[in-house]
């Protein structure tokens, strides 16, 4: 149900066109086959508006966050209500 793009991709997408046509490639693929397309390694804002502008469905990175002890994600959470 869920295709991943690798972060070795976005990582120059921005410069480099092969980068960029794989992960359109895959966007396209994904959502052709009504999978859920997430792209991973978004560092910058460069990075988000790319896969932001191919349509990809979720991203993470850490553009978003460092990673996080479980408990610190339930922290964050709870005081977002």
């Amino acid at each position: 149900t869920i295709v991943k793009i690798d972060q070795g991709f976005v990582r120059d997408a921005h410069t480099d066109i092969n980068d960029r046509a794989i992960m359109e490639a895959i966007t396209a693929m994904g959502h052709s086959l009504d999978l859920t397309v997430i792209v991973e390694g978004i560092e910058t804002e460069q990075h988000y508006n790319i896969a932001k502008d191919m349509g990809c469905d979720i991203a993470q990175g850490y553009y978003y966050s460092h990673p996080l002890p479980a408990s610190a994600i339930n922290d964050s959470l709870a005081s977002m209500k």
